[in-house]
Protein backbone atom coordinates (compact mmCIF):
# COMPACT_ATOMS: atom_id res chain seq x y z
CA UNK A 1 0.00 0.00 0.00
CA UNK A 2 1.31 3.12 -0.78
CA UNK A 3 0.85 6.88 0.33
CA UNK A 4 -1.87 7.88 -1.94
CA UNK A 5 -3.66 4.82 -1.09
CA UNK A 6 -3.87 5.67 2.28
CA UNK A 7 -4.97 9.24 1.35
CA UNK A 8 -8.12 7.97 0.22
CA UNK A 9 -8.94 5.32 2.93
CA UNK A 10 -10.03 8.50 5.21
CA UNK A 11 -12.52 8.17 7.86
CA UNK A 12 -14.21 5.63 6.82
CA UNK A 13 -11.60 3.32 6.85
CA UNK A 14 -10.46 4.53 10.28
CA UNK A 15 -13.58 3.25 11.35
CA UNK A 16 -14.01 0.12 10.39
CA UNK A 17 -10.29 -0.24 11.88
CA UNK A 18 -11.15 1.45 15.05
CA UNK A 19 -11.47 -1.06 18.21
CA UNK A 20 -13.32 0.33 21.70
CA UNK A 21 -10.35 0.69 23.94
CA UNK A 22 -8.19 3.36 21.64
CA UNK A 23 -8.16 5.68 18.98
CA UNK A 24 -6.66 5.65 15.52
CA UNK A 25 -5.27 9.22 15.00
CA UNK A 26 -3.03 8.40 12.13
CA UNK A 27 -2.92 5.87 9.24
CA UNK A 28 1.04 5.09 7.48
CA UNK A 29 2.90 3.15 5.05
CA UNK A 30 6.07 1.78 5.45
CA UNK A 31 8.28 3.87 2.86
CA UNK A 32 12.14 3.19 2.13
CA UNK A 33 13.29 5.59 4.77
CA UNK A 34 10.44 5.52 7.45
CA UNK A 35 7.22 5.77 7.37
CA UNK A 36 4.43 8.08 5.54
CA UNK A 37 0.80 8.91 5.94
CA UNK A 38 -1.71 11.29 7.99
CA UNK A 39 -2.54 12.09 11.18
CA UNK A 40 -6.60 12.64 12.26
CA UNK A 41 -8.57 14.52 14.54
CA UNK A 42 -5.71 17.26 15.49
CA UNK A 43 -6.17 19.86 12.76
CA UNK A 44 -3.33 18.11 10.53
CA UNK A 45 -6.16 15.71 8.22
CA UNK A 46 -4.53 17.03 4.91
CA UNK A 47 -0.66 16.98 6.14
CA UNK A 48 0.96 14.67 4.85
CA UNK A 49 3.40 13.25 7.66
CA UNK A 50 6.74 12.06 7.60
CA UNK A 51 8.16 9.24 10.29
CA UNK A 52 11.71 9.35 9.32
CA UNK A 53 14.92 8.31 11.42
CA UNK A 54 16.59 10.82 13.16
CA UNK A 55 20.13 11.93 12.02
CA UNK A 56 20.57 14.02 15.60
CA UNK A 57 21.74 10.66 17.03
CA UNK A 58 19.84 11.83 20.33
CA UNK A 59 17.48 9.82 22.83
CA UNK A 60 14.74 9.68 20.00
CA UNK A 61 15.25 7.48 17.02
CA UNK A 62 12.44 9.29 14.86
CA UNK A 63 11.68 12.49 14.02
CA UNK A 64 7.49 13.32 12.93
CA UNK A 65 7.60 15.84 10.26
CA UNK A 66 4.76 18.03 8.26
CA UNK A 67 4.34 19.66 5.15
CA UNK A 68 3.48 23.52 5.62
CA UNK A 69 3.79 25.58 2.43
CA UNK A 70 6.30 23.30 0.94
CA UNK A 71 8.39 23.51 4.10
CA UNK A 72 8.90 20.53 6.75
CA UNK A 73 8.47 21.53 9.79
CA UNK A 74 9.01 19.04 12.90
CA UNK A 75 5.94 18.31 14.60
CA UNK A 76 7.32 15.27 17.05
CA UNK A 77 9.52 12.17 17.83
CA UNK A 78 9.49 9.09 18.39
CA UNK A 79 11.64 5.88 19.71
CA UNK A 80 11.54 2.83 18.82
CA UNK A 81 10.40 0.27 22.01
CA UNK A 82 9.10 -3.74 22.19
CA UNK A 83 6.80 -5.25 24.78
CA UNK A 84 4.47 -8.08 24.66
CA UNK A 85 3.03 -8.50 21.08
CA UNK A 86 6.28 -7.12 19.82
CA UNK A 87 8.30 -4.07 18.48
CA UNK A 88 6.50 -0.11 18.33
CA UNK A 89 7.48 3.33 18.08
CA UNK A 90 6.05 5.15 21.17
CA UNK A 91 4.89 8.87 19.37
CA UNK A 92 5.28 12.10 21.22
CA UNK A 93 3.76 14.87 19.29
CA UNK A 94 3.59 18.88 20.17
CA UNK A 95 2.41 21.14 18.32
CA UNK A 96 1.28 25.01 19.46
CA UNK A 97 -2.42 23.80 18.15
CA UNK A 98 -2.42 21.27 20.86
CA UNK A 99 -3.23 22.28 24.79
CA UNK A 100 -0.83 19.44 25.83
CA UNK A 101 1.50 17.21 24.11
CA UNK A 102 0.18 13.70 22.56
CA UNK A 103 1.63 10.43 23.11
CA UNK A 104 0.69 7.70 20.82
CA UNK A 105 2.37 4.10 19.54
CA UNK A 106 2.32 2.47 16.54
CA UNK A 107 3.15 -0.86 15.96
CA UNK A 108 5.78 -1.88 13.68
CA UNK A 109 3.66 -4.85 12.23
CA UNK A 110 1.45 -3.68 9.68
CA UNK A 111 -2.14 -5.10 9.43
CA UNK A 112 -2.54 -7.12 6.41
CA UNK A 113 -3.52 -4.29 4.61
CA UNK A 114 -0.01 -2.93 4.92
CA UNK A 115 -1.32 -0.41 7.00
CA UNK A 116 0.50 0.35 10.31
CA UNK A 117 -1.85 2.56 13.00
CA UNK A 118 -1.18 5.60 15.29
CA UNK A 119 -3.03 4.53 18.45
CA UNK A 120 -3.95 6.92 21.30
CA UNK A 121 -5.57 5.71 24.64
CA UNK A 122 -6.67 7.62 27.34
Amino acid sequence: MDAKTIEGLGFTALAKLSRLNFMIIGIFCSVEDGFAGQLYGMGLEQTPIAVVPSESGKTYGFLIAGKDVGASIEIGRAVRRSGKDGGFLEVKIDMPILPAPVTATMKLKPSREGIYNLEWRR
